[in-house]
């Protein structure tokens, strides 16, 4: 049995009344190799381990990240040259917070008593320490917790040095194995470069937290934002990949026209195959974003042909953004484009519409050495303002803009006209 002054059990009597509100600190971590502290001594929280008795005045709670498997050889050498200081160390199981994980004696891979009173207390035979046991093997992905006891209450700081076997540091949380998908697809297995983490994403349960099992049934047809996140805070990470996941076709579309006859509007489109084709929807929009249905027009189910369809409705001066959705059979629907037609103003026209990142602007019938373009956006703010160009032509970079619709208007010292264009 180690012996101890009447200083020391004085001040533990003193320290009882607080043990009550201690808590575990998961906050010290170390998330480089080598040698780190000192680490200051805490209150001791819940007493935990096979060997450690929480006799000791004071604990420290610390959390490694394993990057390099093999015997844990380590140092825990104190500020003083005596006293006992004793230590435990714990694997942390995937999703256990780790002051959990230390309550459970299962999850102890190896402890020391120390057996002599030098200050000091290791793991292996790296280290000039006389307090030494056999160093536990642990694996590349182990998340670990070190409660190391202050048991003479001698010291007040401490180092932890590692040896030359099992490494700790930053986990890397870098996700492989992911690519587009079909929702028709079996699940797909995602990876990381270390385990252990956990998974989540926007899709909710489309994928497993522990085994990164994404199931692209469950999440739809969408862009949907993955995540993994590994470690112990300070030392935790995350990466966060877009995984594309679309329905397969139930029309494969060879072309598409949208013109103007007669201030009519005239839809026409191509099918090379179909297989359990529902429908088509005719759809109209004045932003290019907020879309109302304007027709239907039954598909043939299944054929391996080339099919031709039609649609045609007066113009709608308001709605100039049309939008082409096939419905499958099953409800399943998929959009096959966005398309804009102006039957009005011929004097203006805009391509591509929408844009992304430059428009090209044509536009005539102007006194074009005063005409001016501004841009407007959807509150009638000015965005963007130039000189004409004498050409009737001008080519306008986009990119810095917002996802909206903008409207140009074009005009000299005698009138404006204006076009809306969308950006996407």
């Amino acid at each position: 049995m180690k012996s101890y002054n009447i200083a020391v059990l004085a001040l533990q009597i003193l320290l009882t009344s607080f043990l009550a509100n201690s808590q575990c600190n998961t906050n010290t971590s170390i998330c480089s190799a080598g040698t780190a502290g000192p680490f200051a001594f805490n209150t001791p929280g819940t007493p935990v381990s096979t060997c450690l008795d929480f006799f000791g005045p004071s604990v420290s709670y610390i959390t490694l990240h394993i990057t390099t498997g093999g015997p844990l050889e380590m140092l825990i050498d104190a500020n003083a040259t005596n006293g006992f200081i004793d230590v435990a160390v714990f694997n942390v199981p995937t999703g256990i917070d780790p002051c959990l994980a230390i309550q459970n004696n299962a999850n102890e891979i190896g402890c020391n008593y120390a057996s002599n009173p030098s200050g000091c207390n290791q793991f292996g035979t790296a280290f000039p320490c006389p307090s030494s046991v056999p160093a536990p093997l642990v694996n590349a992905g182990d998340e670990l917790m070190i409660v190391v006891e202050n048991w003479s209450g001698a010291s007040f700081t401490f180092n932890l040095q590692l040896g030359t076997g099992a490494q700790t540091g930053q986990p890397n949380p870098t996700i492989s194995g992911a690519s587009s998908m079909l929702t028709s697809d079996p699940p797909l297995g995602l990876l990381a470069a270390n385990g252990g983490g956990t998974w989540s994403s926007s899709c909710g349960a489309c994928i497993d937290p522990i085994t990164g099992q994404f199931d692209p049934s469950v999440a739809g047809p969408g862009i949907h934002s993955i995540c993994y996140d590994i470690g112990v805070t300070p030392c935790d990470t995350q990466d966060c990949i877009l995984l594309d996941v679309s329905s397969l076709l139930g029309a494969e579309v060879s072309s598409v026209g949208l013109s103007c006859e007669d201030h009519a509007v005239a839809f026409e489109w191509q099918t090379s195959q179909e297989t359990n084709c529902s429908h088509f929807l005719i759809e109209k929009s004045r932003d290019a974003m907020n879309f109302e249905v304007t027709g239907s027009v039954e598909g043939n189910g299944n054929s391996t042909g080339t099919i031709s369809y039609t649609y045609e409705e007066p113009y709608d001066f308001d709605n100039n953004y049309y939008r082409l959705t096939e419905v499958d059979l099953n409800g399943t629907s998929t959009v096959i484009g966005v398309y804009y037609t102006n039957c009005d103003s011929p004097d203006i026209s805009v391509f591509p519409n929408p844009g992304a990142d430059k428009i090209n602007l044509s536009y005539n019938n102007f006194n074009l050495h005063e005409t001016r373009i501004s841009i407007f956006d959807y509150s009638g703010r000015l965005v963007f303002e130039t000189d004409a160009n004498i050409s009737g032509e001008a080519e306008i970079d986009i990119s810095h803009l917002s996802s909206q619709v903008y409207t140009i208007r074009i005009g000299d010292s005698s009138e404006h006209k204006f076009v809306r264009f969308a950006k996407i």
